[in-house]
């Protein structure tokens, strides 16, 4: 199978990762094809489909078997001069598939239309999405962030660096999205802690941060904050990776979606603004506590979103069954 995996903007690096994984692991080829780069990500060069004129474009879509969508419709990604649609089912012979991280499929109804329309197969990243289409005509399912545990940048480092400096790292990525992060909360909460004298934390917030900069500090650092938005991104399933504990408020859905299909929940620490300075103090006051949480928290990580073994699987299941038609 040849597969061209088609962005607006690749959020958190998701689909060149698995890009990656399908050429690096499967006999089969995926390219990238990448319209925006956050400065999270990797350099635009590392991309097959950038700065690329129409004809390019044509020739990678001529190329594939399978164009993957990633959190846009077609006509939404502004590459201009190309219409997916000639090369698509059901007006051309190119199979289609999307996957959508969150914010086009929970805003969009332009985007939920076209999906239950034409009937894609919908891959979601987190669970919540379930609520904004058909999952029976889509035939959703969902695909964790695939994360290559076993790489280096991935792994967990010794636990004395994380001790006794005690540091929160937070990725909302850029500024505006600050409030949909709780970004501003999590400073407050920081500063009455250490009002309070009962062990100094430091707030590391990385924005506008390259990609290989964040792995790192991330890495070092001893605990992880999300949001408190009711689930997770793919900062926390990195953390994980790392064996940091991670705080989030994961809601009944996400938590019985995660029993259903792997046994168990998450190993998140749970928080809502009422707690949050609380929970903190608590990890703060208990290096074993953290330790041993963040010990669960790589084994699920592994179990759950290592790219080679449980993600890639289901991915190229998808992209099997899209071929069949």
């Amino acid at each position: 199978m040849k597969i061209l995996s088609v962005n607006g903007e690749d959020i958190c690096g998701i689909s060149k990762t698995l890009s990656d994984g399908v050429n690096e692991y499967t006999k089969h080829k995926s390219k990238t094809l990448i319209n925006i780069m956050s400065v999270r990500e990797i350099p635009f060069d590392y991309c097959e489909g950038h700065n690329i004129d129409a004809d390019g474009i044509r020739k990678l879509c001529e190329w594939a078997d399978i164009i993957h969508f990633n959190d846009y419709v077609p006509e939404a990604y502004g590459y201009k001069d190309v219409d997916f649609y000639d090369y698509i089912e059901p007006t051309g012979d190119k199979k289609a598939i999307i996957t959508e991280h969150g914010t086009m499929l929970r805003t969009s109804e332009l985007t939920q239309d076209k999906i239950e329309k034409y009937g894609w197969k919908l891959l979601v990243t987190m669970p919540i999405l379930f609520d904004y289409v058909d999952d029976e005509r889509c035939r959703t399912e969902w695909l964790p962030f695939p994360i290559p545990t076993e790489k280096p940048a991935f792994s967990p480092v010794p636990f004395e660096y994380k001790y006794p400096q005690f540091t929160i790292v937070h990725a909302p990525g850029e500024a505006y999205r600050w409030p949909i992060k709780d970004t501003n909360y999590l400073i407050e909460t920081a500063d009455i802690i250490n009002e309070l004298k009962r062990g100094a934390v430091r707030v590391k917030i990385l924005t506008d941060t390259p990609w290989p900069k964040a792995l790192e500090v991330k890495q070092k650092s001893t605990i992880c904050f999300d949001h408190l938005q009711g689930y997770y991104g793919v900062n926390t399933a990195e953390a994980m990776s790392m064996g940091i504990p991670t705080i989030a408020n994961l809601n009944y859905q996400y938590e019985s979606h995660a029993r259903e299909r792997y046994g168990d929940e998450p190993p998140i620490v749970k928080a809502d603004k009422v707690t949050l300075k609380d929970t903190i103090l608590t990890l703060r006051s208990d290096p074993e506590l953290v330790k041993n949480i963040g010990l669960e928290s790589r084994k699920y990580a592994i179990k759950v979103h290592d790219l080679r073994t449980a993600v890639l699987p289901q991915l190229m299941d998808a992209y099997k069954e899209v071929m069949k038609g």
